[in-house]
């Protein structure tokens, strides 16, 4: 009985250590040309979206500050 445990548990270890050796091994993904469009496709999305945001924070301000100088002003 021990012994078929001990055999198990070598098979489990040695299993073990090829699936790593494996994943290891393997290739970074090669990337086509449809997929490096993409990543520059949304990329620029993304820089779009960065700075529609950055005028929208801008404009917030400003206005926030306008109406602050305003209220300033009056007596």
């Amino acid at each position: 009985m021990v012994t078929v445990l001990l055999w198990l548990y070598v098979i489990c270890v040695v299993v073990a250590i090829v699936m790593l050796v494996r994943s290891l091994r393997k290739d970074k993904p090669t990337y086509d040309q449809a997929t490096h469009r993409a990543v520059i496709g949304l990329y620029a999305i993304r820089r779009r979206l960065e700075v529609a945001q950055f005028k929208t924070e801008l404009r917030r301000d400003a206005a926030h500050f306008r109406r602050e100088l305003d209220e300033r002003g009056r007596p």
